[in-house]
């Protein structure tokens, strides 16, 4: 019986912290279909941040798992930030340790988001989070997550890892389905519905967007140092009483950003067409999760 090796690699803001919930929720049904979930314990950081830390750890220590065991299980590590943590280097190291402890092939799910959208949720996460008090504008001139994703799935597929794309822009509504569905598929198994391992699941959202109100209060006090230690207690009630008055339109990008992206966008899906094309192609997507450039 073959094992996989199945890796969910961000991008973070598509959707990842509530299938890390999920995943974590359901280990023991997914062992029962032969898909192992490791975890280092209960706890696991809130149990949204995903397990893809083990994997990093144990490719640098070259640490041999389940070769013994019988029949071998599918391994699965979900990390926001998987995609860009793997460069070129790393999935050299990565197919050397998925040859060592014996699985028969790697599987990617890569979640790609149109870039004003998934800018603008990077950006506030980072102001809520991070303190951050730079514009959306200037964020937006370091945004490079159209790069990372042209790069990794380039270099997946040149090494021999198969690559699934979804447009989380068109499955987040129902994504939780299109997770399980790309899980069951890359694990070559009929044995289960999609449906079977998700309808007992009720949504629940993590790490939400604030609204203009709170990122606008947020903003000014994460310019001040005592604004920085105060803005994670303000409540929403109290920053739209603060702020009613003053809201303008949400912050709009520059006509160069939307330039540079949409050439990029352009570039990515040229190239990953062109790649998928080819005999032996490693590449799994429809035309309908590629990104759409504006006119």
């Amino acid at each position: 019986m073959s094992n996989r090796l199945l890796l969910h690699v961000g991008h973070g803001k598509t959707g990842s912290s509530f299938i890390q919930q999920w995943l974590a929720k359901h280990t023991l049904q997914l062992e029962l279909i032969n898909i192992s979930y490791p975890r280092l314990n209960l706890r696991e950081e809130g149990n949204t941040s995903g397990n893809g830390n083990i994997l990093l750890d144990y490719i640098e220590s070259h640490h041999l798992m389940y070769t013994h065991v019988t029949p071998p299980p599918n391994i699965l590590f979900s990390r926001e930030q998987l995609a860009r943590e793997l460069n070129l280097p790393k999935i050299h190291s990565l197919v050397s340790w998925a040859n060592a402890n014996q699985f028969s092939s790697i599987e990617a799910l890569l979640f790609i988001r149109d870039p004003a959208q998934h800018c603008y949720s990077l950006w506030t996460q980072k102001v809520k989070r991070l303190g951050l008090a730079s514009s959306l504008i200037n964020f937006s001139r370091t945004y490079d997550t159209l790069r990372v994703a042209y790069e990794f799935v380039t270099n997946a597929s040149r090494e021999g890892i198969y690559t699934t794309i979804l447009n989380y822009d068109r499955v987040k509504s129902n994504l939780l389905f299109e997770f399980t569905t790309w899980l069951l598929y890359a694990c070559r198994t009929n044995s289960l519905n999609p449906f079977d391992l998700s309808l007992d699941s009720s949504k629940r959202l993590v790490n939400i967007a604030p609204s203009e109100h709170q990122l606008r209060l947020m903003l000014q006090l994460n310019k001040t140092a005592i604004g920085r230690y105060l803005s994670p207690f303000f409540g929403k009630d109290t920053i739209s009483r603060l702020l009613s008055a003053h809201i303008k339109s949400k912050p709009q990008y520059t006509n160069d950003i939307f330039s540079l992206w949409n050439d990029q966008m352009h570039k990515f899906n040229n190239d990953i067409q062109l790649l998928s094309s080819m005999p032996n192609s490693r590449i799994t997507f429809s035309l309908d999760d590629m990104y759409i450039p504006s006119s």
